[in-house]
């Protein structure tokens, strides 16, 4: 079960890895859903300290979810045309 002290570990560990890979960046964006742990206060406080900005995910809008552009699609373009030998 991931808790907030777990949670915030876990902030901790991203930002320190982006921070090193991409330190031009001023703050980070994460796209995450309403679970507890990313709500609670220490959580909150822990995001703002790292410079994490939480991106919200649109409620019961799954077709408007930001990773189906972001991630998704370059994925969708990066695959047009290939072909793949299935071992089934």
């Amino acid at each position: 079960m991931v808790d907030s002290d777990l949670f915030c570990s876990q902030l901790e560990k991203v930002a320190r890895i982006l921070q090193s890979r991409h330190p031009e960046r001023e703050k980070i964006l994460l796209l995450m859903d309403n679970a507890r742990p990313d709500i609670s206060k220490k959580s909150s406080e822990k995001q703002k300290d790292l410079g994490i900005e939480l991106v919200p995910h649109p409620l019961y809008s799954p077709d408007l979810a930001p990773s189906d552009y972001h991630v998704f699609r370059p994925m969708q373009s990066f695959f047009a045309g290939k072909k793949f030998k299935d071992r089934a």
